[in-house]
């Protein structure tokens, strides 16, 4: 066998070019059951990044599939900006006095507007044209009542906040309707009001009850919230409500009716997200019991609505009602099936090191996900809960390349200030054909997950492959502050975002140096969003990185505070501490108050329609940097967001970031 052929690291040749990585497998996001239980069909939706927008598909029993919203429809929602719960499964709809059997309900991106459709059939818009004005997403179906409940925004009142409602969007009387101004149309009849932000609008199988979370300023839904349960009224309306979980420490999500009506729901008063159940009509927070103590957690932050990691299910094993949830640490990657008795939980091994979006089939044996690893695409995957088969219902496609060019990454803990222990994962170099010369270490690349309060990914990254078949180590970290080891990791952030973070992302680039992993003269730190952030930081007040690379990332905490939308207007308030009182430490912690202490080279990618991170935080930076003579690269995409979504985005967007890395290093191409 010829042995790999030398050449420094960086310079190495690859088949993964930008091009590839743009146009790579469309990303799956979500799967829902569709029809009787006897012969379900399986609706998915996945993003199409070639046309910068997310269809929905349909897969027959007979294995083939199609896509079933047509052009120009983008299944997105922009509530909470992040969007979340764009489209939901109509289940036994009856329109007017006809039976429409099953259909789907989608929030189109554009205008924001609720469409029904059956598929194989044009949508049809059943809530007003407000200019984007009124905003939809968790979109649930109310069987007991026939009407769709959704989290409604509400923009109307240019002068305030945008209000918050859970609403009733009753169906048309007529599906063919084709006037999008047509009278059917309805904005949607309030079911609840007050709370600063509300979510997870959940019915009762017997339409008797009605839970939901909700929160204030300055909490997110992470820090406090409150599981509300009310009972129905005959006419829909609800009844009083009570709190059954929730407090200033305490963080319920995911509420979850069973058949025999209790409830089950995920918080975290142990420390740690585990799954709960309430009693059927309780009514007191100590009625609801911990189903396991297990360390593990079993939810996520909600920066997105409509987030399942637990769902009710029929377990074949002892043919009772029981609950299945996806677990782990980082991020969710274990299946498990939890007895309602408190017996314990039943692990289903999973081939994947992700799992997302768990949902139920109509019979409860069978569960949907999405499932994949560093290797491996995503893929919609069904898991028979008795014997532990997987089926995979679609896959994202196979990767452009043999799997020996993508890395396999490591999970390593390493040393951190003040005697902490901070978590990473690191993608080394990995090209099946040429080697680095003897002695010599590659150059390094830091990633800094957005949030904060999230994490590194565990799947399949075409990008990371970029980087490492050219010879780049990657490390990905979760910093103090990233959600999935628990919640007293996750509060280290409190009060010191743009510390913690900031000695964390150094900490690993030394401790990788230190141990011979990787070149401590080439190092970079890159990050998105608050990871950008956090790689502004780091080269303002540490000495640690020699470039720097910010993806639409905050340069001016103050300046966010401000500007930016209202589901994280207050987010600061605990990672940083409240204006005015705290604005001096706003401003020692931002890198655009302390530009003059930044002399690596420094690349900003930015989309001109962001509305959470405005393009001007980057643009006050690019021009304070460059009156200093530091060396600046700015590119503005147009027509993105806070995050890029089109092809040629992420094309150009890499190439630039590709060329900085190679100027700022000196590497010279192979």
């Amino acid at each position: 066998m010829t042995p790999p052929r030398p050449l420094p690291y960086g310079t190495w040749p690859s088949p993964i070019d930008a091009a590839t990585v743009a146009q790579a497998s469309p990303s799956l996001i979500g799967a829902r059951f569709l029809g009787p239980a006897d012969a379900p069909r399986i609706v998915y939706a996945y993003d199409r990044p070639e046309q910068g927008r997310t269809v929905l598909a349909v897969r027959e029993p007979d294995g083939s599939a199609r896509d079933i919203v047509p052009e120009p429809y983008d299944v997105r929602s922009r509530v909470y900006e992040y969007g979340g719960g764009a489209w939901a499964v109509v289940g036994d709809a009856v329109v007017g006095n006809a039976s429409v059997g099953d259909a789907l309900a989608f929030v189109h991106f554009a205008d924001q507007r609720v469409c029904l459709m059956r598929p194989g059939e044009d949508p049809v818009q059943i809530t007003p044209a407000s200019d984007g004005s009124l905003r939809y997403g968790d979109l649930t179906w109310d069987p007991a009542h026939r009407r769709l409940l959704a989290v409604r925004e509400d923009h109307r009142d240019a002068g305030r906040e945008p209000v918050h409602t859970l609403v009733a969007i009753p169906l048309p009387d007529d599906l063919q309707a084709t006037d999008p101004q047509a009278s059917e149309a309805h904005e949607g009849t309030i079911l609840v009001s007050g709370p600063d932000f509300v979510a997870a609008p959940t019915p009762s199988p017997d339409g008797r009850r009605f839970a939901w979370i909700e929160w204030e300023h300055p909490a997110m839904p992470w820090d406090a919230a409150r599981l509300r349960v009310a009972k129905v009224e005959a006419d829909g309306a609800l009844g009083p409500a009570r709190t059954l979980a929730g407090g200033p420490n305490e963080a319920p999500q995911q509420p979850r009716f069973l058949p025999d009506g209790s409830l089950a729901f995920v918080t975290d008063r142990s420390g740690w997200w585990t799954p709960h159940l309430a009693p059927p009509g309780a009514t007191d927070p100590d009625q609801a019991r911990a189903l396991t103590e297990l360390p593990q957690e079993f939810g996520v932050p909600a920066f997105g609505l409509g987030a399942s990691t637990v769902v009710p299910v029929h377990d074949p094993a002892t043919d009772r009602p029981a609950l299945a949830a996806l677990f782990g640490r980082g991020r969710p990657s274990r299946l498990a099936v939890l007895a309602l008795d408190g017996a314990g939980l039943r692990e289903i091994p999973l081939p994947f090191r992700s799992a997302t979006d768990l949902r139920a089939a109509p019979d409860g044996r069978s569960v949907l996900l999405i499932g994949g690893g560093p290797k491996t695409p995503d893929a919609v995957v069904q898991v028979d809960l008795a014997s532990g088969e997987t089926t995979t219902i679609t896959s994202a496609g196979a990767p452009p390349v043999d799997p020996s060019w993508l890395p396999e990454p490591e999970t390593i803990a390493f040393p951190a200030t003040e005697g902490r222990t901070a978590h990473a994962l690191l993608y080394p170099p990995t090209h099946p054909e040429v080697a680095a010369p003897d002695g010599e270490r590659p150059p390094l690349i830091v990633a800094c997950h957005g949030g904060p309060t999230s994490a590194a990914k565990r799947t399949l990254n075409l990008e990371v492959a970029f980087w490492t078949s050219r010879g780049f180590a990657y490390a990905d970290v979760d910093y103090g502050g990233s959600s999935g080891y628990g919640r007293a990791y996750r509060e280290l952030l409190e009060g010191r975002w743009g510390e913690v973070d900031v000695d964390d992302a150094c900490a690993a680039a030394t401790h990788l140096a230190r141990e011979g992993h990787v070149d401590p003269e080439r190092l970079a730190i890159r990050g998105g969003s608050a990871g950008g952030f956090t790689a502004l930081a780091a080269l303002a007040f540490r000495d640690t990185f020699h470039a720097g690379v910010s993806l639409y990332g905050v340069t001016d905490l103050e300046g966010l505070a401000r500007e930016t939308h209202k589901f994280e207007s207050r987010y600061l308030d605990r990672l940083v501490g409240p204006l005015p009182a705290t604005r001096d430490r706003y401003r020692a912690r931002s890198p655009l108050h302390n530009v003059d202490r930044i002399d690596a080279p420094t690349l900003f990618l930015q989309g001109d329609q962001d509305a959470v991170v405005l393009p001007s935080q980057s643009e006050r930076m690019v021009e304070a940097l460059r009156a200093r003579g530091v060396p600046t690269e700015y590119v503005l995409f147009e027509g993105e967001g806070h995050g890029f979504r089109r092809a040629d985005t992420i094309r150009r967007a890499l190439l630039a970031e590709e060329a900085f890395y190679r100027r700022a290093f000196g590497i010279d191409p192979a």
